[in-house]
């Protein structure tokens, strides 16, 4: 953990307010590599994995092979949060560009293997102002109850991740 508190729970009708757009993914980074990668072991077993998939709200689940992403919501302006976690959401601050987070599932041996994979900032080296990387998270890889909502479960996670300033982890038991 970071050792930062929860100062903020979402409620009722912030709920409502989660994200509704989707954006198409970057050509490279994390999220390409990730989606890249799924595709790939889906290729590797195909009797084993037979399904690969990204999802959106307004799309559902889509085979496509140029997968979609989930804009994350931007904090309410009285919310009474830190800055950090306020600032945490946008992928590019000044610009206010949203981060987004890829959805997926996986369909293994008849089972659903679902994959939530954040956008990452490009860091930079402060001496010459090049690309040196992305910022390191871990994605959550999980599976649901048969009767479970997945659109209810996303949209509790998507909104409740924003709080943690994407550390999954911290949202296990909740």
């Amino acid at each position: 953990g970071t050792g930062k508190e929860r100062t903020h729970s979402p409620t009722e009708d912030e709920d409502d307010e989660l994200p509704k757009l989707s954006t198409s993914m970057a050509s490279q980074g994390m999220l390409r590599d990730m989606w890249n990668a799924m595709l790939a072991i889906k290729a590797s077993y195909p009797d084993q994995i037979s399904s690969v998939e990204w999802y959106t709200f307004q799309d559902g689940f889509c085979s496509d092979p140029a997968p979609k992403l989930i804009f994350l919501e931007q904090h309410k302006k009285n919310a009474g949060i830190l800055a950090s976690t306020r600032r945490w959401v946008y992928k590019h601050t000044k610009l206010k560009k949203l981060r987004s987070i890829l959805v997926a599932r996986i369909i293994i041996n008849q089972k659903a293997i679902y994959i939530f994979e954040i956008e990452r900032k490009i860091t930079k080296t402060k001496e010459d102002d090049e690309k040196s990387g992305e910022e390191s998270f871990r994605g959550l890889v999980f599976n649901l109850k048969e009767d479970d909502d997945f659109s209810k479960q996303t949209h509790k996670i998507l909104s409740e991740i924003r709080y943690e300033e994407g550390i999954f982890h911290n949202l296990v038991g909740n």
